[in-house]
């Protein structure tokens, strides 16, 4: 499961994208490779467990659109942490949403192609009976 982040929303302090290149480039190129460790660094440790996820999930979802995949992400760690209710919610979210479309030239199409709304009512379904045993294994292999 994708969530696609671009640098200038981490970086959401430090929008400015070009520079006068002067004699002081290399001074220029450290000050900016320093900025950029950093900033990334500090936004993956809000998301470096399922559970900084789950915490952080309102966040996730107000720095995306309608189109976005933050759903994807969220439902992969409340399926994680076995939140039940979460997971509900982040599936219905998703499956009102049209399904998002990623080209070929974008990433490498899968071996095999999976239909994303039946693969998530059958989640949906699994939860249901609340067994997050069928839903991990339905989760694994659709990764096959």
């Amino acid at each position: 499961m994708l969530n696609i982040v671009t640098l200038g929303d981490i970086m959401n302090n430090f929008r400015r994208s070009s520079y006068p290149l002067t004699q002081e480039w290399e001074m220029l190129a450290e000050f900016l490779a320093i900025k950029i460790k950093d900033e990334v660094e500090k936004y993956f440790a809000q998301y470096d467990s399922f559970e900084k996820i789950i915490e952080n999930a309102s966040v996730l979802e107000r720095r995306t659109g309608l189109l976005e995949n933050v759903y994807e992400l969220l439902i992969y760690a409340a399926i994680k942490t076995r939140q039940a209710s979460l997971l509900q919610e982040y599936l219905s979210k998703k499956l009102s949403r049209p399904v998002m479309r990623i080209s070929h030239s974008e990433y490498l199409k899968p071996i095999k192609e999976i239909d994303e709304v039946a693969f998530l009512q059958r989640i949906q379904s699994l939860l249901s009976n609340s067994d997050f045993q069928g839903i991990d294994n339905e989760v694994s292999s659709a990764a096959d």
